[in-house]
């Protein structure tokens, strides 16, 4: 029987569509990181988080952020390497905000464990992703994230699942960079997640890349491609077969896959104009504002009283120009995601005539 599953994200899809304002905050709430992935697109800021917001200052930030933001997407860094982050939460539910992503790499498993469930306990009204990084598969995931790392992150990623069985709010989730050299494995890791880890949810990303400096991991073949795109389809059947909606999933995986080769072999722009800037934004552990992680930071919080709609709306003209001129379309899933979800029956129509 047809359902109408994973409503929660529904309603964040509809949002995004009809209610077009400033909803997102990406959050890097830490520079530590227990790992140096080869691929990292954030490496030059790891650091031991000296130049870190202090709890003190991440206040004053969420006392003046936007109320139109609704969501926040933690990163790093390694999230839950902050000490504090059970507090900042609270600060945000307090501020009426409820819908939080956690993604991590998974290294350290009882620590992971150990502070979703407190988050979950403590604040039961929230709704928590929290997302293990796993590639495909074990010789990839260790080389290019560091040895032992891939199970370890199984063990989180399948721990997060037993604790989301007692703790409702949580919903795991599974995140895989697929990088040239798993895309061999794509077809034998995806059933691995489905029936071994059993998360609500597994996606797949493709390795950010800056079409002037391509580096080794992200230097697909046409074939290549079809994998990633079958792999993703493949996905959409095993987790959505039986939604309602399972066709606009379907649809939508076949579309970011199209965009996403498109601008990393033929340098093309996205079909529609990207909502960063005006769907979202971005706050540096150490205090530095952009409008999205693929561009440099514009101002500090800490020079503007840690009012973030201040330092956006001083800069958003000159980027929103960029971004009308597209200036700086990349293969940023989150954001491609959220400019098809943002444009889709212009997206899903011009696909029709391609």
């Amino acid at each position: 029987m047809l359902k109408l599953r994973n409503q929660e994200a529904i309603k964040t899809t509809l949002k995004s569509f009809f209610k077009k304002d400033l909803n997102l905050l990406i959050f890097f709430v830490t520079s530590k990181c227990n790992l140096r992935c080869k691929y990292c697109f954030n490496a030059e800021n790891l650091s031991s988080g000296e130049n870190d917001l202090e709890f003190s200052e991440v206040k004053k930030m969420i006392t003046r952020l936007p109320s139109s933001i609704r969501s926040i997407l933690f990163s790093g860094g390694e999230p839950c390497l902050r000490k504090d982050l059970e507090k900042i939460i609270g600060l945000f539910v307090n501020r009426g905000i409820t819908d939080f992503a956690i993604p991590s790499n998974g290294v350290a498993t009882k620590l992971i464990l150990e502070t979703l469930k407190k988050i979950a306990r403590k604040y039961p009204q929230t709704s928590l992703v929290a997302c293990t990084s796993i590639d495909p598969l074990k010789l990839a995931h260790d080389h290019l994230r560091g040895p032992g790392a891939y199970q370890k992150a199984i063990r989180t990623a399948k721990g997060i699942v037993h604790l989301s069985q007692k703790r409702k709010n949580i919903i795991p989730l599974v995140n895989s960079v697929v990088a040239k050299e798993s895309v061999p494995f794509l077809n034998q890791f995806i059933r691995l997640v489905y029936q071994e880890i059993k998360p609500k949810l597994h996606t797949l990303d493709i390795v950010r890349t800056n079409p002037k400096n391509e580096n080794d991991f992200s230097k697909f073949s046409d074939q290549d491609y079809i994998k990633i795109k079958n792999a993703r389809m493949s996905i959409d059947k095993l987790y959505r077969g039986n939604d309602l909606l399972y066709s606009f999933y379907k649809k939508r995986s076949l579309i970011l896959t199209d965009i996403q080769k498109k601008i990393i072999k033929e340098n093309h722009s996205w079909p529609v104009r990207c909502a960063a800037g005006r769907t979202s934004a971005v706050v540096y552990s150490s205090g530095e504002v952009a409008f999205c992680e693929n561009h440099k930071p514009m101002d500090n919080l800490r020079k503007h009283d840690y009012d973030l709609s201040k330092i956006l709306n001083k800069h958003k003209e000159k980027y929103l120009q960029m971004t009308k001129k597209h200036k700086c379309d990349c293969n940023h899933l989150v954001y491609l995601r959220q400019a098809v979800e943002y444009n889709f029956p212009i997206v899903w129509l011009n696909s029709l005539f391609k």
